[in-house]
């Protein structure tokens, strides 16, 4: 096998992970900002806290894929962090998915 032949598989190789990857990032935030949304444990007024309540992904680095859950309301932080975190839901939230994320990628860095 030839260095090119070696560089070809290792380039499809990486990009079949890294798309794997993606899709489980993905399909994950989804189900940690619905979550969110319906556990949040605070008395709507609005609604405007809860619909703002935004999970995505992107990639930091060539090898770091982040997953975020965020709120887009300026008062998202008092949520968090006033009245001993009573209102919190973000880190909660993640880190009920922590297990079923690395799973998830673990089956597919060993496929």
């Amino acid at each position: 096998m030839s260095l090119e032949q070696v560089l070809s598989n290792l380039e499809k190789w990486h990009q079949e992970k890294r798309a794997g990857c993606e899709a489980i990032a993905r399909n994950i935030t989804g189900k940690i900002q619905k979550k969110a949304r319906k556990e949040a444990i605070w008395q709507d007024r609005s609604g405007d806290a809860r619909k703002g309540l935004m999970g995505g992904t992107q990639w930091d680095s060539f090898t770091a894929l982040i997953i975020y859950l965020a709120h887009s309301m300026e008062y998202g932080p008092y949520l968090e962090l006033c009245n001993d975190g009573k209102y919190a839901i973000i880190e909660k939230t993640i880190n009920s998915f922590r297990k079923e994320l690395y799973d998830s990628l673990k089956r597919v860095m060993n496929a």
